[in-house]
């Protein structure tokens, strides 16, 4: 067998795949690689995989949304069998790493995601490349016991080998030395042979299932009135292959918005966000720079009633190109659908800043603070105008550091525009690209 490793891939819009990969290098894109995601999250040319020596290392292409492992944005890492990572919402795990080296009597080293590396061909042992004894998993018998009559191990699962005892063992029925059953040392047998350990369930018993009760109360040692180990259920065990923290947040809808949302999984980062802004400009630049126009002439002749839906056009239209899909001019006006719900956070947002202003200036500038993402929100989502605000409240409570410092970046951005002639139209999509980028980041693996 050759030289290989396992990945699993679990794609947005398909079935997931199992794929034995040899190369050195293989290439991760959107649209064309080796491994071609459809992901309209990630890149066109988004991350390498390199294989040498055994070892299995991702290494980021410098894409906008960023590889993750272990929840983090990582630029470039070693995977062990049994870790994954994500790009968008794409999961992929290295199931195992087979090497061709060479071990005594021609066998192969294997490293596989939960289970040990196959043993050498030995008397008694299986052929090489032939599968384990039984089904497999913890509770299946051992193989052959050892030839000669050596005894059986100590701490054995307490099971007499296919076939009966070896020459020399302890007969039929009788347990094994060490095994369960066994007297502790210096100490009386803590219950009948063949009883389970204290505190733990049957080999073979399901995960999670009630450990018996050891007979005669506590062990000895234990406090007087506490409690016999192994009465409440075993705590479940942190599963080694569960996808990177962003996957699979809480979610964002639900009535009424009651309940808070749990700490931030993707908090901003500026740097990343005014880069992502820049990429969406350059390529979409005719249609963000014709876009902006259409939203300040058609805004500004209607008196602002068709500002807000011309807003969650141009937002969507900016969201569209952050995730790497194609967007075209005429998508700035596909905010009409939410015509009234768009003219109703449009105002809201102006009465509150305006009541806000009049309190002493401070108070307008926290509400506009607070409904910073309220129009995104809606941009992406079902949400009516009222809920937009109190989820825009939720997300700025989470990560109000990043959001005032997001905020503030955006605004010079945009305000350094006003400098140069005609500069606004540079620096407003870029701005608008920025928020995009960030509102992706922050409701990464939720659902409005």
């Amino acid at each position: 067998m050759s030289t290989h490793y396992v990945l699993k891939i679990q794609y947005v819009n398909k079935p997931p795949e199992t794929r034995n990969i040899g190369a050195r290098v293989t290439t991760i894109g959107r649209e064309a690689g080796d491994i071609v995601l459809g992901d309209p999250q990630s890149s066109g040319r988004h991350a390498e995989i390199h294989f040498e020596n055994g070892n299995v290392r991702v290494k980021d292409l410098g894409s906008t949304n960023g590889t993750y492992f272990n929840g983090a944005r990582m630029p470039e890492f070693t995977l062990m069998p049994g870790q994954g990572f994500s790009i968008g919402q794409t999961i992929m795990t290295l199931m195992a790493v087979n090497t061709a080296q060479a071990r005594p009597g021609g066998g192969k080293t294997m490293i596989a995601m939960g289970g040990l590396p196959p043993r050498p061909p030995g008397p008694g042992g299986p052929p090489p490349g032939a599968p384990p004894p039984g089904p497999g998993g913890f509770g299946a018998p051992p193989p052959p016991g050892p030839p000669g009559g050596a005894p059986p191990p100590a701490g054995g699962f307490g099971a007499p080998p296919p076939g009966g005892p070896p020459p020399g063992g302890p007969p039929p029925g009788g347990p094994a030395p060490g095994g369960y059953g066994a007297p502790p040392p210096g100490g009386a047998p803590m219950g009948p042979p063949g009883a389970p350990p204290p505190g733990g369930a049957p080999m073979g018993a399901p995960m999670g299932a009630p450990a018996p009760a050891p007979m005669g109360g506590a062990p000895m040692g234990a406090p007087m009135g506490g409690p016999a180990p192994g009465a409440g259920a075993m705590a479940p065990a942190p599963n080694p292959y569960a996808a990177p923290a962003a996957v699979g947040g809480p979610s964002m809808g639900g009535g009424g918005g009651g309940a808070g949302l749990e700490p931030v999984a993707n908090p901003l980062d500026i740097g990343e966000t005014v880069g992502a802004g820049w990429e969406v400009f350059k390529n979409n630049a005719a249609a963000m720079i014709v876009g902006l126009l259409a939203v300040g002439v058609v805004g500004g002749f209607t008196l602002g009633i068709c500002m807000g839906p011309m807003l969650i056009g141009y937002m969507r239209m900016a969201l569209r190109a952050a995730r790497g899909e194609t967007v075209a001019i005429g998508d700035v006006f596909g905010g009409f659908d939410k015509f009234l719900p768009a003219l109703g956070l449009f105002f809201l947002v102006a009465i509150g800043v305006f009541v806000g202003m009049m309190l002493l200036v401070i108070p307008g500038i926290i509400f506009a603070f607070l409904a910073y993402w309220s129009f995104w929100i809606m941009a992406d989502s079902e949400l009516s105008a009222i809920d937009c605000i109190k989820k825009s409240v939720e997300l700025v409570r989470e990560d109000i550091g990043g959001t005032l410092v997001f905020m503030i970046v955006s605004s010079l951005i945009n305000a350094a525009g006003n400098f140069v002639p005609f500069g606004s139209l540079i620096t407003g999509p870029i701005a608008i690209g920025m928020g995009a980028s960030g509102f992706e980041r922050l409701t990464r693996g939720r659902q409005l």
